[in-house]
């Protein structure tokens, strides 16, 4: 499990954005004992041959939208957790982590499900609420944009809990054979991580993430089980992306202006005094927010990297405002002159607090607009602007834009976060795609991916490329594309001989 500080500070939009992959991002830019941790080279599966289900979707993974039924999840989502004791649901939460991570052969069954049998009424309304149309958070943010710091996201983490205990419960079902069962699991289980990831703000998108990520680790589970029924084209119907972050980024591209509304408002014309007093409020909004991010508690003891974070933001903000517009006001004039906007004339005849204030705004917006760069192109532009993007706020931290370089999203790492889930899928139904092929040849493995014509191989949505196939005897490699921060382990994929239940549909 991977966790990443987005920010320092108040719980709401800040802590720990939990990405929870199974190809965990610390795995390729962590190191130990000062060399580069070596990523597991491969993920091993034994299947049996399976055609294709008839009818072909007989098993659904995610609800038809022309099927949900009308109704509000949220508040079924909220109420789950009021009636489990703290002691077992912390109990179960510690279990669960446990269980999803060992083999599932190795499953305690019995205590599984005593422990999953608890909570079947929560289930029940889980299963409810994740078949409902809508799912509306309605956090108060319209009404508290200046303080959206401190909305308080303590449900996201329960939230999460719930993933993992609807997957655990997927894992049980297709551990007994029971197909038809894991199915509706996982199916509520990607539901609910689509609603999860639809809240406003980027911590509910990326636990939406880890949700999905979850439960389709299951699909691993299913398709090594003797006789599994294929799920190629349950796979193919899901929705491309998957769960897809754009609303909540685009939530969170407001998130400076929200708590600094100055910001948005610097092309209406004002009288020199008007200015001073629109610079005035600006700046003291930028010094509250920084003494959020990182209160003075002598009592609290911050890590080296905190501290040092904290006294570039005190340099970069000043002791107070007259010398922060001493430190950075002939700068600023010739920034906006820079810029194109205003020509030398322009600058000249504005009030020193005007300069400051437009100078304030350009760069703010100018960094901003470089980190939401990332996420409008595709994965392979912006990994190829990443590097610029990260010298740009790293030297902005050291000059006057110090606080907006800081309450940067890692958006870099949240589009590979997204990404990864459809890379995932897209490898599920091509190792479902072989299957389907040695369902009609007798059990054997292609010689290539071009022998497969049983259905279309999916290309590596992240890069555009074709997956690769190498065969060695009894053992086909299913070989993703490299790409940095989209890890994905090779499949090393051997058919079950004499299988009888892989000769027929199921």
């Amino acid at each position: 499990m991977t966790f990443r500080w987005i920010r320092f500070g108040p719980p709401a939009l800040v802590g720990l954005l939990i990405l929870a992959q199974a190809s965990p991002l610390a795995a390729q830019t962590e190191k130990v004992a000062g060399k580069p941790m070596e990523r597991p080279k491969f993920k091993e599966l034994v299947v049996s041959p399976a055609p294709a289900p008839i009818p072909a979707f007989r098993y659904s993974l995610l609800p038809s939208s022309a099927r949900l039924k009308p109704g509000d999840a949220a508040p079924i989502y909220l109420r789950l957790r009021y009636d489990v004791p703290d002691e077992e649901w912390d109990k179960a939460q510690e279990k669960s982590g446990a269980w999803l991570d060992c083999p599932i052969q190795d499953l305690p069954l019995k205590e599984v499900e005593s422990t999953l049998a608890r909570l079947e009424k929560r289930f029940d309304l889980l299963t409810i609420a994740a078949h409902r149309a809508t799912c509306d958070w309605n956090y108060p943010l319209d009404e508290q944009r200046t303080r959206a710091i401190d909305l308080q996201l303590n449900d996201v983490n329960t939230l999460r809990g719930w993933g993992r205990l609807l997957a655990l419960k997927a894992r049980v079902e297709i551990a007994g054979g029971r197909f038809e069962d894991a199915a509706r699991t996982i199916e509520t289980g990607l539901a609910f991580g689509k609603h999860v990831g639809k809240g406003p703000f980027l911590i509910n998108a990326l636990v939406g993430v880890a949700i999905e990520n979850t439960i389709l680790s299951c699909l691993d589970d299913w398709i090594a089980q003797p006789g599994a029924p294929n799920l190629y084209w349950a796979l193919t119907a899901l929705p491309r992306p998957l769960l897809g972050l754009r609303e909540a980024v685009e939530q969170e591209r407001l998130f400076a202006e929200n708590m600094i509304p100055e910001l948005a408002d610097v092309d209406a014309p004002r009288s020199p005094a008007a200015w001073s007093l629109h610079l005035e409020s600006m700046y003291n909004r930028m010094q509250t927010l920084a003494r959020r991010l990182f209160p003075n508690d002598p009592n609290t003891a911050k890590p080296k990297d905190v501290e040092r974070l904290a006294d570039e933001l005190t340099a970069s903000l000043g002791a107070d405002l007259a010398a922060y517009k001493q430190a950075n006001l002939a700068t600023f004039r010739k920034q906006l002159v820079e810029s194109g906007i205003f020509s030398e004339d322009q600058a000249r005849a504005m009030s020193d607090d005007e300069a400051m204030s437009r100078g304030v705004v350009l760069g703010y917006q100018t960094l901003w607009d470089e980190v939401f760069k990332l996420f409008y192109l595709s994965y392979g532009e912006a990994e190829k602007a990443q590097m610029v993007h990260e010298k740009l706020t790293a030297a902005a931290k050291d000059g006057p834009f110090a606080l907006f370089a800081m309450l940067q999203p890692s958006l870099y790492s949240t589009q590979s976060s997204d990404a990864r889930l459809g890379r995932r899928v897209a490898l599920l139904r091509t190792v479902e795609a072989i299957r389907l092929y040695a369902a009609s040849h007798e059990g054997k493995l292609p010689d290539s991916l071009d022998a497969v014509h049983e259905a279309p191989i999916p290309t590596d949505p992240v890069t555009g490329r074709a997956f690769s196939l190498k065969v060695d005897g009894d053992v086909a490699t299913l070989i993703p594309p490299n790409a940095p921060l989209m890890f994905s382990p090779d499949y090393k994929i051997t058919i079950r001989k004499g299988d009888p239940k892989a000769s027929s549909p199921r």
